[in-house]
This record gives C-alpha cells, structure tokens and sequence, in this order.
C-alpha cells in the first residue's frame, strides 16, 4: 500500500519545482533531502544537474528511489542522526519531514551539522487548514496535526529551536486531481496516517472515512480536484559574531562560506565578518553571464560593480560603453555596472571579489 505513495508524491510537485527555483538549483549543488521517499524531489534536482543524496527511513522508498535516480547516494535510516560527513551540503530539504521527528529540534541541527557554513535548509508543511481543502481527510486519517507549522510565528520559532534562523514563509498552491475514485483511494490510503489508520481500525473504517471525506470535491466524470496550500522557509545556521565583532584582524575561509548560490555553471561563495563581505566565484567553461545568471538577475546586462583579483582562467569582458578586456590569471579588475561577460577556453574561472556590495548581490535572485 505504501508503494502506492508514488500516485500522492506528484500533487506537491508545485512546491518542488518552488523550492528548485528559488534556490537556483544546478550544475554541482550538493543536495540532500530528508525522508526523500520514493525519490521525487531527488529526480528534479538531478535533472538540474545537482549532485543529490537522500535518506529515509522506510527500505521500499529507497529502493523507488534508487530505480529513479541510480547515481544519488540513498541511506535507510532516521533523520536525527545522518550518516553523512560535516559540511557535504549546499542544501538540506525537509518536505513535510522535520516536524514529525522523535526529536524535531535533533533533526534540524543534523541538517545544519551537515550543510555547510550558510547552507540552506528548507522546511516545508501544511498551510493554514482554511486554505487546504484536505482538511476533512487529515481528520478522518488522524493527521491534524499536519498544521502545526502553517502560522509564520510557529515556523520560525519551530527553526529557532534548533538553532536556525527562518527566512520568509512562502506559500504555493499545491491541487491534489485523480481521475478516479480508485486511483484517488490508492493515493490516499497510502500516506503514513492512513496506513497507521487502517492498521488501528481496518482498511473498510478508513476507506469509508477517506471517501465521505473527498466527496465534495468530485467532479461530475467522477475525477476528483482538492484544492490545498503548502508552506515553507529557507532557513540557515544561526551563527555567533561576537568573536568577529571583537576582532582588529579577520580572516575568511572560502572552504567554509557562509551563503553559497550556484546558477547554471556558477558557484558563488560568500563570506562575511562583522563589518565585510568577500565571495569567491567559480564559473565553468561555457558560462556567460547573459545565458547563466541574467535569469537570476533579471537585468538586460549585469549591473553589479566588480572589484577583485583573478586566480584562474581567462575572463572576457564587454561593457555597454563599447570597452573590452580580458582578465586573466593574477591580475586585479574593476567592472563598472552594465555589462556582459563568459569564460575563454576550456578552463574553469576562479576570481575573488572584495567589493562588499557585490558579494552580497552577485548572482542573487
């Protein structure tokens, strides 16, 4: 019956795809995904080029997703103590899956262990029960408490509890259509209150239930449409800057950075100390700024002003005013707003910007 879950995992495919695009999702973002199921979320991101990781507790989830995505690394296990090394993460995602943990406040600071310095964590979950018309079958399969986290004030104290800061809570409508009533009985006796509900009450109490619940929303060729809204925060590493703040003399470690975005072919990673931000920024042969980074910027030419220093490869640069350069490696550049740019050659680009401003907004959607 569980197996029966790949027909229900599609129905949040909205939030995935949410989740996917705001966080710029590409070419060697390290990904994991907690209680991944039977792999969904995992394949999207692979499919972005992502290299992804997944763990979940039940053997046959893991066994869907290992057919879907043969390359991801998949553990059977529990979320409050990952098998995975500190810092292998770019992004840690929890679709409806921290909450429900022994220890939820373990879990979250699991996914921070393992993410890097800034690592994104995303924790998703049921909106509001008046904007979910699935309200009526989370009560009858017993999951009404699906809603603990739909306020913004419980999310972010639910994150604080484990020592993250939540971003703000965004919304996606999420519409749960079957064709059938069979399909739709399938779909739905197979999420983890139902199964748990037949177990305490038999398959014919819950199917009658499920059904009485559904029945308002059936359409007259007997499909089904079930309106609903999904909820979730990125939220990162509360950090201490106290030692910072007191410092005369700081050091950065890009090894270690505090916020990482990777659009197509880009890795921007950003550090900062209490009163500079720097970044380092990796860009990969065949990366232009006008086909990589502009849907993230959303500017007709890149309006950042670069100051920095050329570790690596070979960067051409052509500004609106009609100049053109070539930086290469170990030499030091200044790029006024308005202007396009890509990687010479075959070699990987390497630069480090020390202009605070552009660290903070490079690449930034």
């Amino acid at each position: 019956m569980r197996a029966d879950f790949t027909l229900q995992e599609p129905k949040v495919l909205a939030l995935y795809e949410a989740v996917l695009d705001e966080l710029a999702i590409s070419t060697g973002t390290r990904v994991l995904d907690i209680a991944c199921g039977p792999g969904l979320f995992l394949r999207l991101a692979a499919q972005r080029g992502a290299a992804v990781s997944g763990v979940d507790p039940e053997a046959a989830f893991i066994a869907i997703a290992r057919e879907r995505v043969p390359d991801a690394e998949l553990v059977i296990g529990g979320i409050e103590s990952l098998p995975f090394a500190d810092r292998a993460f770019d992004v840690v995602t929890g679709f409806n899956a921290f909450q429900f943990a022994a220890d939820p406040a373990r879990a979250l600071r699991e996914a921070a262990r393992v993410g890097v310095a800034g690592c994104s964590i995303v924790i998703a979950a049921w909106s509001r029960p008046e904007y979910c018309e699935a309200t009526a079958y989370l009560s009858a399969v017993g999951g009404s408490d699906a809603f603990a986290l739909s306020q913004p004030i419980a999310m972010e104290a639910f994150a604080a509890a484990g020592g993250l800061v939540a971003g703000e809570l965004r919304n996606v409508d999420c519409v749960w259509d079957y064709p059938d009533q069979e399909t739709a009985l399938r779909a739905l006796c197979s999420t983890a209150w139902a199964v748990d509900a037949i177990g305490a009450v038999g398959e014919r109490q819950v199917t009658t239930a499920v059904l009485e619940s559904i029945a308002p929303y059936r359409a007259i060729d007997g499909g089904y449409r079930i309106e609903n809204v999904f909820g979730y925060v990125i939220a990162t590493k509360r950090t201490t800057t106290k030692e910072a703040e007191m410092a005369g003399v700081h050091k950065f470690d890009f090894d270690e950075p505090d916020e990482t975005r990777t659009p197509d072919k880009t890795r921007v990673e950003v550090v900062r100390t209490g009163e500079a931000t720097a970044a380092r920024l990796v860009f990969e042969p065949g990366w232009k700024w006008s086909a990589c980074v502009k849907p993230v910027a959303g500017t007709d030419r890149c309006q950042v002003h670069h100051v920095g220093f050329a570790q690596s490869g070979t960067m051409h640069v052509v500004h609106e005013d009609g100049t053109e350069i070539e930086i290469e490696p170990g030499t030091a550049y200044e790029i006024l707003p308005g202007h396009d740019a890509w990687v010479v050659g075959d070699e990987r680009c390497v630069m480090f910007e020390f202009e605070s401003r552009a660290a903070e907004q490079y690449a930034r959607g």
